[in-house]
């Protein structure tokens, strides 16, 4: 075989072989601001002015972070059967994020909670969903309960 012949098919076939990996995604993190209470997919309270969620079909993945330690305490809800996706949640001390009837967050990288993420069910699945490897940090708390039922405290 001629050398230039196999120095073609070599190019050709690295060529075919990179034109097939997975493009990288991209990562952003998004911020809760300014300081104060609403819905999950006003963009206008998000900046940059996207709601983050991966399934967004953008090939961008997001950190979502609930105000990111501004002064002032945030309180941010995923309205009822809305699916989000995320590498990462990070949610401040004195914030809190609650995941609506039917709604489900889907969490890829790791949380850091020092604050609140709260399940708001009436009976739908309500779902965090963690893949992969997890790590999950802070001092925050979790709350889960139906919203048609009293709270109950578990006796210490």
């Amino acid at each position: 075989m001629n050398r230039h012949l196999f120095a073609a098919i070599l190019i050709i076939t690295t060529l075919s072989v990179i034109a097939t990996l997975p493009a990288q995604a991209v990562i952003s993190t998004n911020t809760w601001t300014p300081a104060g209470n609403g819905v999950y997919t006003n963009q206008a309270q998000s900046s940059p002015a996207i709601v983050p969620n991966n399934n967004n079909s953008s090939g961008t993945n997001y950190v979502a972070r609930i105000d990111g330690g501004l002064a002032g305490t945030s309180a941010v809800v995923i309205e009822p059967f809305l699916s989000i996706a995320l590498d990462r949640l990070i949610v401040s001390v004195g914030d809190s994020l609650t995941i609506s009837n039917g709604a489900q967050l889907g969490i890829g990288v790791g949380a850091a909670v020092t604050g609140t993420v709260a399940l708001a069910s009436d009976g739908n699945y309500t779902p965090i969903i963690f893949s992969g490897t997890q790590s999950l940090l802070g001092t925050g708390q979790g709350a889960a309960r139906r919203l048609d039922q009293p709270a109950r405290r578990d006796p210490a």
